[in-house]
């Protein structure tokens, strides 16, 4: 009986080194990037990866981009309310796309990643916090770590041959055909629009950030990202409705759509800003809300 005992503690011991091992590979490539945030400012913006071009440029306009690559409304709530533990906000520009309120969103989204933001108010009992924050720590029981790691190692062994050192040509948006352009249009919009309704979850949990900001007297703005001329005619009469919904509690929302033209050699894809297109829009932004105070 000690015998086994000993084994088991020994086995226990490597499993626990090992999941030690497996969270540092899995903090570098999955979410040391995602972890970094700022409590200087007193304004945030929160969005999608449609944030993003923006960079950290709008600081200087006062304005943490707290924008991630499949930020949805949930992981969002998680943000906001980690940040009020530690500061107050007087300022939130949230994102309100037209895809925002969709249905595939409940399933691509960052819950796994922003469990580091949740805090207890995000839960219903201090059971239910402490479960999910073992649950983040522990890489055994998240499959899609496992995949990403497992992906990262065929990478590196990949690249010791020489067909993989070859670097595919970027695709530059504003040099393919219109006909590519539609039909790439045309497949992200099923993959974002191909649903009779909006998601519940979502739309309570977006009801909840409103109320969040009204009980504490943050400012709520809402934000539209350009999108190309082409995706803007293939998704003309789809919309879950996210800026309405803002519309009507009040709150006001911004499109830059309605006052000035995005040409293609600011896009990188059909419905994303590149670099450039990130800082016009910042200079649109920054200017709008100046305009306003």
């Amino acid at each position: 009986m000690k015998i086994f005992l000993l084994k088991i503690c020994g086995f226990g011991i490597l499993l626990v080194l090992l999941n030690i091992t497996l969270f540092g590979c899995a903090n570098d490539l999955y979410y040391k990037s995602y972890d970094s945030y700022s409590i200087k400012q007193a304004s945030y913006l929160f969005a999608d990866s449609h944030g993003l071009p923006l960079g950290q440029d709008i600081q200087k306009f006062g304005i943490f981009n707290f924008s991630a690559g499949s930020d949805s409304y949930f992981d969002i709530k998680r943000k906001l309310n980690f940040l009020l533990d530690r500061r107050k906000i007087d300022t939130i520009y949230l994102s309100v796309d037209e895809h925002t309120l969709s249905p595939y969103r409940e399933k691509s989204n960052n819950l796994d990643r922003s469990l580091f933001y949740a805090t207890r108010h995000d839960y219903a009992n201090i059971f239910s916090f402490i479960k999910a924050k073992l649950f983040h720590n522990i890489i055994f029981l998240q499959p899609k770590i496992g995949t990403l790691l497992k992906k990262s190692l065929l990478s590196r062994l990949e690249s010791y041959s020489s067909e993989s050192s070859k670097k595919p040509n970027k695709v530059i948006w504003e040099q393919l055909d219109r006909n590519t352009k539609i039909e790439r249009s045309k497949e992200r919009a099923y993959s974002q629009f191909d649903y009779n309704t909006k998601s519940d979850d979502l739309l309570s949990t977006l009801l909840e950030i409103i109320q969040i900001c009204e009980k504490n007297d943050i400012v709520l703005i809402g934000i539209k990202f350009p999108v190309t001329e082409i995706y803007k005619e293939e998704i003309k009469n789809k919309n879950f409705g996210a800026d309405s919904i803002l519309e009507a509690y009040g709150h006001t929302v911004l499109d830059p759509r309605k006052s000035i033209v995005f040409g293609d050699s600011l896009f990188s894809n059909q419905d994303h800003l590149n670099i450039e297109g990130g800082k016009l829009f910042s200079a649109w932004l920054f200017k709008t809300i100046n305009s306003s105070n």
